[in-house]
């Protein structure tokens, strides 16, 4: 395996027993600022800055989360996010951390392009959106967005009682929705602009702004009418569960607001699973909830690496590359929230079963896989994951794969057989020796049978070689970079394994002139 061996000799801290007996409900860190691109609806992807807080539940037993991961989490996400993919990063957030439920909850500003009424002079206006994501230990996922639109408002009792105008203020209209379809950040807006007596712009002449004013005059609302017709809409949208709806008139005859709310309960057992399809390759998968699936045998494919077999649900899809959580009863019943762990699958997406591959440790996840029986059911869900692949067809592609990090490349090469994308892929596959190196013999007969793969698996013990090993030796750093991807032509990379390898990689890559943008990483956690 490619990760730093001196690693091992250090205290796993957060890992330790504790002996207080007390859940805790969330964990995680708040205000995390992100560079970010959102995807919007006429097909683009903006960027942005986002700030995030990220949480998840931690049982009785355990001391303390690893705060790292919800970093990595981050460093490794898609690189567009909507609502699908930001569904997949709060599912893998709670792979990598082991637990049982958690919420992600993104702000971000989101800017639209809008053409003034009359003249059509464009110019973009900012809105502030936020994104929730609740995953429930039921498995039962949520997802809400909530915009705060700017509007102008014009009183209808200043127009009744006045001879020369009315008294109009700038509004805030606040729209706080669980959705259960897909609906884009532009949809709610405009749902909003629609209930107040004008919308705003970023910049309007003359014309406009007579235009604006008379609108204004000629439709004027309280405080209570916005929010009334602002409700009224949302009833009518079957996308929409539960709301909070609220609206500020930032009074210009006085110094304070005039406010008004409306709530709508939701359904509690209204739970979805799929909020929006995502604009990248990964949503032609059809995301799903928990569904039960049994085991139908394991093996050995290395060293300390067993591969589980499961039944795959009839209507179960996915996108080579992507990953699953694997979801087991708890150890024992004395109330202790079950065990769930994110493994990329293996199997490809043509193939009948679903296959994962794992190096078995002691840990409680582990020791309880290893002893599943062989006919029991356990609990799956997603798909979840954006590391598939970019364009196959227009660049030359590079796996780079640390120890059980081959897990999602299988995936893909077997699919790639079936496919047979024009452009050529590379593997380079970082192990210990080749004995830990699972899935070696079906790459090595996949380069004898297949021009357009090439395969470098490394060993880096040194023993290896004495033992008759005759392929590669030493980690993946710059040198061999250079010798192996310097004769390819624009290549793109995808690096996966243990946190520490993928960092190495990436930096090895990034000092011999790869751009950040061509580099796709995931880090595996636990194996």
């Amino acid at each position: 395996m490619n990760a730093p061996e001196r690693l091992t000799l250090l205290p796993d801290i957060q890992a330790s027993p504790d002996k207080r007996s007390l859940p805790i409900d969330a964990v995680g860190v708040k205000g995390v600022r992100y560079p970010l691109r959102i995807a919007s609806r006429g097909g683009t992807a903006q960027p942005t800055v986002g700030e995030f807080s990220m949480a998840v539940a931690l049982g009785a037993s355990t001391k303390g989360t690893h705060m790292s991961r919800f970093l990595e989490l981050l460093e490794a996400g898609p690189e567009v996010l909507d609502p699908a993919s930001f569904e997949m990063l709060v599912r893998d957030m709670l792979g990598r951390l082991d637990a049982p439920g958690g919420e992600v909850e993104l702000r971000f500003p989101y800017f639209v392009t809008k053409a003034a009424p009359v003249s059509g002079v464009q110019s973009r206006l900012d809105y502030q959106v936020a994104w929730r994501g609740r995953l429930a230990p039921s498995g039962d996922y949520r997802f809400s967005m909530r915009v705060v639109v700017p509007a102008t408002s014009l009183c209808p009792c200043s127009k009744e009682i006045s001879a020369y105008g009315a008294h109009n203020q700038r509004s805030h209209l606040t729209l706080d929705v669980e959705l259960h379809g897909p609906m884009f950040i532009e949809e709610l807006i405009l749902i909003a602009e629609r209930s107040a007596s004008c919308e705003v712009y970023g910049l309007l002449k003359r014309v406009d702004e007579k235009h604006v004013t008379e609108r204004a005059y000629e439709n004027p609302k309280f405080a209570e009418d916005i929010v009334r017709d602002l409700a009224l809409a949302l009833n009518q949208d079957l996308r929409i569960g539960a709301y909070t709806v609220e609206v500020e008139n930032f009074e210009s005859i006085h110094n304070h607001s005039a406010y008004a709310r409306i709530v709508r309960p939701g359904d509690p057992h209204a739970a979805h699973r799929s909020p929006s399809r995502s604009t990248s390759s990964a949503a032609t998968a059809l995301r799903t909830g928990a569904q039960a699936v049994r085991l139908l045998r394991k093996e050995a494919v290395a060293r300390d690496t067993l591969a589980f077999h499961f039944e795959r649900p009839h209507e179960f899809h996915f996108v080579a590359g992507q990953a699953i959580n694997l979801v087991l009863p708890p150890a024992s019943g004395d109330g202790q929230a079950a065990m769930r762990h994110a493994f990329s699958l293996v199997s490809a997406p043509h193939e009948s079963e679903l296959v994962i591959a794992t190096r078995m440790r002691e840990t409680p996840f582990k020791r309880a896989l290893a002893a599943l029986p062989v006919g029991r059911s356990v609990s799956l869900e997603g798909p979840f994951g954006g590391l598939t692949l970019r364009d196959p067809e227009a660049r030359q592609t590079v796996f780079i794969a640390g120890g059980i990090g081959i897990a999602p490349f299988v995936s893909m090469l077997r699919q790639a057989q079936l496919e047979r994308p024009a452009s050529p892929v590379t593997l380079i596959y970082a192990s210990r020796r080749p004995e830990d190196a699972a899935f070696l013999d079906e790459l090595q007969a996949l380069q004898a049978r297949c021009p357009d793969f090439r395969l470098f698996a490394t060993m880096s013990d040194p023993s290896a070689l004495q033992d008759g090993w005759q392929g590669l030796s030493g980690r993946v750093d710059e040198r061999l970079l250079e010798r192996l991807c310097g004769p390819l032509s624009s290549p793109v990379f995808y690096i996966v394994g243990s946190p520490a390898m993928v960092a190495d990689v990436q930096n090895a890559l990034g000092r011999i002139g790869i751009a950040s943008a061509d580099i796709h990483t995931e880090g595996f956690h636990g194996y």
